[in-house]
């Protein structure tokens, strides 16, 4: 990110007044001053802050501008074709389209921005660096997504039919460089961060694997609702690789009923987590996963990545409050179980961010455990956060019990499976 003020172009700049050059310049240099401080930025909120005001502060520079060449068209000193002209050039220049298009995702989206630039840190040598590369990705969803409501293609129609499993999976094995070229097969293997790598098979329609796409937060569930949750405005990017972890489907299916969880490791650093799995149901310990792991053989096992990429932590502990939750709410050998791999051997959430909205919480957690559950999960609440609306009380519960029901309707049955549309056309 380069240190420079938001310019206007000379043949624009002419054109100002004497009190219009002045205003341009206050804008200016609240812009240097906010670079300043952007660059200077000991901490992540601290960044996005400065970067917002650098934002604003372009987006303010053009708008100023254009509203003035709009007062010299209705004044009739330039004609309708000049003004269109220096318009554009502004906008070009500032490339203002962009920057609304980014300080509407970081303003929208400011806690995820803010957890996932705090977890790529470790692995990038600035704020800056992983700013850049997360918001590039961020503006190219958006921009996508604008085109594709605009145009009304069938990539929009296919959308409102359903979740795109098949891209889904795509981009989380991408994250996690899941798959590799085979020779032998002439097709692809994928790989499984608990089990391993797996040979993709050969059906009489088409080609099939082993390694799910498994959702951490289910997909079925209302974006809105989970949005306020976790404390976002818009779509809670679930569709986002990062909520998304390739597992064995048998894994994938105990996962999804409740049967294993995946927690932070006790003793793990906010900076350099490690997630193993926990499995919960004991009827599970014997059954094979492949020929030689059983599901026993994966208990406290820690998941192994290929690359510096990894889940959210938010997801991750979204899915551990609810199976924590669901266990003492519906089974009591689960509820047992809770009680003895988690509550009693220290395997509960071992960092420390600030995930979930505590109000929403609690009507989540609402008779589960006798209405009380353990303090910890209040330790990685937030109660406001950072340009994202509290509703009235009234509000908050309502959408506390549509999110309760929501959750309540998911399948909990343990099934091997899975009719999601995953087939791979090695494209």
């Amino acid at each position: 990110m380069k240190m420079q003020p938001p310019t206007i172009p000379p043949r624009v700049s002419s054109l100002l007044g004497p009190s219009m050059k002045e205003e341009v310049s206050a804008i200016k240099q609240r812009k240097v001053s906010a670079q300043s401080a952007r660059s200077s930025a000991s901490s992540v909120p601290k960044f996005i802050e400065a970067q917002i005001e650098v934002l604003e502060s372009d987006i303010e520079l053009a708008d100023v501008t254009i509203k003035h060449l709009g007062n010299r068209l209705k004044r009739k000193e330039m004609t309708k074709a000049e003004f269109d002209e220096h318009k554009a050039t502004v906008e070009d220049d500032i490339e203002l389209e962009a920057k609304r298009i980014e300080l509407f995702q970081v303003k929208n989206q400011y806690k995820f921005f803010q957890d996932d630039l705090e977890e790529m840190r470790p692995s990038r040598e600035t704020i800056e660096t992983a700013y850049v590369g997360l918001m590039s990705s961020a503006c190219k969803k958006a921009v996508v997504k604008q085109k594709s409501e605009y145009e009304g293609n069938m990539r929009q129609r296919k959308e409102k039919k359903g979740f795109d499993q098949h891209k889904f999976k795509k981009d989380v094995l991408a994250f996690y460089a899941a798959e590799r070229p085979n020779e032998d097969t002439n097709s692809n293997d994928h790989y499984c961060v608990l089990t391993g790598w797996y040979s993709t098979l050969t059906t009489p329609n088409s080609l099939k694997t082993v390694v799910k796409a498994a959702h951490i937060v289910p997909k079925s569930i209302d974006g809105k609702a989970l949005s306020y949750l976790f404390g976002v405005t818009g779509s809670a990017m679930l569709g986002d690789a990062n909520n998304g972890l390739p597992l064995h489907n048998f894994i994938e299916a105990a996962l999804d009923a409740g049967r294993v969880i995946i927690v932070a490791k006790p003793g793990t650093t906010e900076r350099n987590v490690v997630f193993q799995l926990v499995l919960l149901d004991k009827s599970l310990e014997k059954m094979p996963i492949r020929d030689d792991i059983k599901f026993k053989d994966i208990d406290g096992q820690e998941l192994r990545f290929l690359n510096d990429n990894r889940p959210a932590k938010r997801y991750l502990y979204f899915k551990f409050v609810m199976t924590y939750i669901r266990c003492l709410e519906e089974d009591d050998s689960l509820k047992l179980a809770i009680m003895d791999k988690l509550e009693g051997k220290g395997n509960m959430w071992a960092t420390a961010g600030k995930y979930l909205r505590k109000s929403t919480l609690l009507i989540l957690a609402k008779s589960a455990h006798d209405n009380f559950l353990p303090e910890i999960f209040f330790e990685n609440t937030f109660d406001t956060a950072r340009y994202s609306s509290t509703l009235p009380k009234e509000e908050d519960e309502l959408v506390g019990e549509d999110l309760k029901q929501q959750l309540a309707g998911l399948n909990t049955g343990y099934n091997q499976d899975s009719d999601e549309d995953e087939s791979s056309n090695e494209d």
